[in-house]
């Protein structure tokens, strides 16, 4: 904790570890076994409970509650943990839950989650996400790499997001949302991310193979069997790939496709 500045109003309980260089605000709470990690700031009123593990570097603002009990009805375990990596953003009043059933949620790096957002109990977050004021994750959901939640998105328990997805202000995710797609307020797809696939540098070949992925499974509504045996023939491309490994994982809500149109799940 040495080079630590600390407000002398913040509370540090005994058996909570401070890495070297970390800045705590007034009136903030930190709970016996947490540990932090070095060069993080905590703002005013910040709760940071004693299941929380933290990397380096993050910021955490005013009023943020970190660590807190699942709101699962079913929850009597003491155990469960919340892991956050390094250089997030974490924002006003956001509030971040511990693990349920599986024992842990995890927050990558390089996150910028702004004020008031919720990560539900058991959430995986991978790096470099955005969630805008007010998104929601519930319970079990799993957010890939460069993924941008808009203003107000509240996405379902067990709802899978997949890599570099948009998903628009106000909308009600209840379904797995394919890899660079951009998802309506209405729920269902709108579209290929094609402006965050050219900046990350995909081919024209790879851009073309994914528009006709798009047609066949998420316009046309191909059968969920054939089209993974259509992606199967076009492994080769890495963008498919990815498709085909998203598809390919258990989906407990089934997965957006072009409209508002419901897909049933796999169970």
């Amino acid at each position: 904790m040495s080079n630590s500045k600390i407000h002398p109003t913040a509370i540090i309980e005994d058996g909570a570890v401070i890495g070297d260089g970390c800045e705590i605000g007034p009136y903030a709470v930190i709970e016996n076994g947490a540990r932090i990690g070095k060069e993080n700031k905590i703002g005013p009123m910040v709760y940071i409970m004693g299941s929380v593990t933290m990397g380096d570097n993050n910021k955490l603002l005013h009023g943020a509650s970190v660590g807190g009990g699942p709101q699962d009805i079913h929850f009597t375990r003491t155990d469960t943990v919340l892991i956050i990596g390094s250089n997030n953003h974490i924002g006003e009043h956001a509030t971040l839950h511990r693990g349920s059933s599986s024992g842990k949620t995890v927050i990558g790096n390089s996150n910028y989650l702004m004020g008031n957002i919720h990560v539900g109990h058991d959430c995986t977050l991978h790096d470099n996400i955005i969630m805008a004021n007010d998104a929601k994750l519930g319970g079990h959901v799993t957010v890939h790499n460069n993924v941008i939640l808009s203003a107000a998105a509240g996405v379902h328990q067990h709802v899978r997001i997949g890599e570099m997805v948009i998903a628009g202000a106000l909308i009600r995710v209840t379904q797995d949302i394919l890899p660079y797609t951009m998802a309506a307020m209405d729920g269902g797809l709108n579209g290929l991310n094609r402006i965050g696939l050219r900046r990350a540098g995909c081919s024209k070949e790879s851009v073309n193979q994914l528009k006709e992925a798009y047609r066949l499974f998420c316009r046309n509504r191909m059968a969920l069997a054939e089209f993974k045996a259509w992606l199967d023939q076009h492994s080769s491309d890495p963008y498919l790939k990815k498709w085909a490994a998203f598809i390919g994982e258990k989906s407990h809500r089934g997965f957006s496709r072009h409209g508002a149109a419901r897909e049933e799940s796999d169970d």
